[in-house]
């Protein structure tokens, strides 16, 4: 044929966008928290939790009516990303199976806070790590008060974003082990991450819901969990789907012009 039809040319366009999407997609990269710990102050902890599990195989969150408080602490190594996020998203895999049927009508959020670049928050050890010596920690716990808003539950981090386990009847739709919980992309979060210079961040989770379920405390994989993925941050790139769709665009009208010629 000495041109191609117009069928032919959209056909093309519609197997490059899928390309160029796939390309797009491909690109992604999947940081995984290469220390995280939780720590905890309350009934029968007293201030500090010097043993394990605080670096077990799960991350546990708590706020109770009472001074009962559990936080978590993760860090990344991004030396892997060299390029300039347009999206990111931080992954969290619960360890819990229905462990707040008793009030199924809770939606239990979680706030995510990141230590500012080259902060001392970014030098703790998931071994020593303590209510205490936690870099950033707020040591009231619920400060100033745990039923009341706003918190402030690390002085100088800044807050990225949340996620939220939500539980409603029927029992099918409450928490199970492995579900995956998402915190979507907010521009706070992609500030930290492209403003980095040491290729470390530090990211900390505490809860963000008042009405927390009488002294549950909700556990999350962490990176030594042998059944689930701990922690991931999911990292992405400018879209490449523009430019490679108008490439391809362009080279198939340079070949219908040639071809018509």
């Amino acid at each position: 044929m000495k041109h191609f039809t117009l069928i032919s040319i959209l056909a093309a366009a519609v197997v490059l966008a899928g390309l160029a999407m796939f390309a797009a997609t491909a690109s992604a990269v999947d940081v995984p928290a290469t220390e995280d710990a939780w720590i905890g102050f309350g009934a029968g902890l007293g201030p500090t939790v010097a043993t394990d599990p605080h670096d077990g195989d799960s991350l546990v969150l708590k706020l109770d009516t009472a001074p009962n408080e559990r936080k978590v602490y993760m860090k990344f190594d991004l030396s892997s990303i060299n390029f300039s996020a347009t999206n990111a998203q931080l992954l969290i895999t619960s360890t819990n199976d229905n462990a707040l049927s008793r009030r199924p009508d809770i939606a239990s959020e979680f706030d995510v806070y990141a230590c500012p670049d080259l902060g001392a928050c970014e030098t703790w050890d998931e071994t020593t790590l303590t209510w205490e010596n936690a870099p950033g920690n707020n040591l009231v716990a619920g400060d100033p008060d745990q039923n009341s808003y706003p918190r402030d539950p690390f002085p100088g981090f800044t807050l990225v974003g949340s996620f939220a386990q939500t539980l409603n009847d029927p029992p099918a739709s409450r928490i199970a082990k492995g579900d995956v919980y998402t915190m979507s992309s907010s521009p706070e979060l992609l500030a930290a991450i492209n403003n980095d210079t040491n290729n470390t961040l530090t990211l900390a989770i505490a809860t963000g819901e008042a009405g927390f379920p009488d002294g549950y405390g909700p556990g999350f994989a962490s990176h030594n969990n042998a059944s689930f993925s701990g922690p991931i941050l999911t990292i992405v790139p400018e879209p490449a789907t523009s430019c490679l769709l108008g490439l391809g665009l362009v080279a198939l009208l340079a070949g219908y012009r040639r071809r018509s010629r």
